[in-house]
Parts: structure tokens; sequence; C-alpha cells
């Protein structure tokens, strides 16, 4: 059996991250709670997501932890490819491109495990 919650996410510069107390049973309270954030406390750069929780396992984004069916090596294939087809958004810092050629690397090594 499947459980929707609703979770606030921040952008924290390149990534989303959840905020404290921001999951919500409910679309609607979510939404709220986000506009409430940025009309009261001037947040800024929020979003909504939807997770599904299947027996303890949580997907995002609509990616569903059963299309694969418990086979890591296709997801990890597409992780491989569009690591090393893009390039880090701030590609112009060192730290960068060595945190983007490391995640390449570890990608790589899980793939050939």
């Amino acid at each position: 059996m499947s459980t929707i919650t609703y979770q606030v996410q921040q952008c924290t510069g390149y990534q989303y991250e959840p905020i404290p107390e921001g999951d919500f049973e409910t679309a609607e309270e979510a939404l709220a709670s986000m506009r409430a954030l940025e009309s009261n406390l001037g947040w800024r750069n929020l979003r909504v997501v939807e997770l599904e929780s299947q027996d303890s396992t949580v997907s995002a984004a609509g990616v569903d932890s059963e299309c694969f069916e418990n086979d890591f090596e296709e997801p990890l294939a597409l992780i491989v490819e569009a690591l090393e087809n893009s390039r880090p958004r701030a590609d112009h810092y060192p730290e960068a491109r060595e945190r983007h050629e490391a995640a390449l690397r570890a990608a790589r090594a899980l793939l050939s495990i």
C-alpha cells in the first residue's frame, strides 16, 4: 500500500532540500504553508513535491522504485549517461568540477559491481 505526502522544499543554491516540519498530508496544506512562508517570512525559492512511500521506500519526482524491479543497473546507467553528457552548474569553480567528476566515478563504480 502506498502513502502520498507532500513536502515543502527550498532551493539551497544548487539543490532543493526539505524544510523542517515541511511534510503534509494534503497538497492544499503544503501550498498554504509555502505561501505563508513566502508572504510572512519572505522565504523564496520554495516548491512542493509529492512523495509516495511504499513499503518503506520513497520515490520522488515521478521515479517509482518498483519500475526497475529492484534492478539498479538501468537507473545507474541513466545517471552515468547524464553525468557524462553534462557539466556542473558552477563549472567555473574547481570544487564543482571535482564533485561532478567524483559523482561520475562513483556511479561508474556502482554500475560495475
